[in-house]
């Protein structure tokens, strides 16, 4: 399946999230390669699909194709955010609207 994960996380009231120390908009799709690269738990077969799903993520500008493993890879990532974010991220990676 086709996503786009290279987008703004969103308020509740649909406008981008502002960094308050880089005054720029928070990143769906860097937030999730920081989260995959600094993955400490599972197997080392896990760690190491964490590892490329975050390469092949953060090299990609618009659309990426992710399989069902890489999809419950990312949504395991997103697990410590706080619901508005995790909500995203579900919606993204299945086909509905973000907010």
């Amino acid at each position: 399946m086709k996503v786009n994960l290279n987008t703004p996380f969103l308020d509740l009231w649909g406008n981008p999230i502002i960094n308050n120390s880089t005054q720029k908009e928070e990143n769906i799709k860097d937030l999730i390669c920081l989260s995959l690269f600094s993955k400490i738990d599972g197997d080392i077969n896990e760690k190491y699909r964490s590892f490329q799903l975050c390469i092949k993520l953060n090299n990609s500008n618009e659309e990426v194709d992710i399989t069902p493993d890489e999809m419950a890879l990312i949504l395991n990532a997103a697990s410590t955010l706080n619901v508005g974010g995790y909500g995203q991220i579900y919606n993204i990676l299945n086909g509905y609207p973000q907010i």
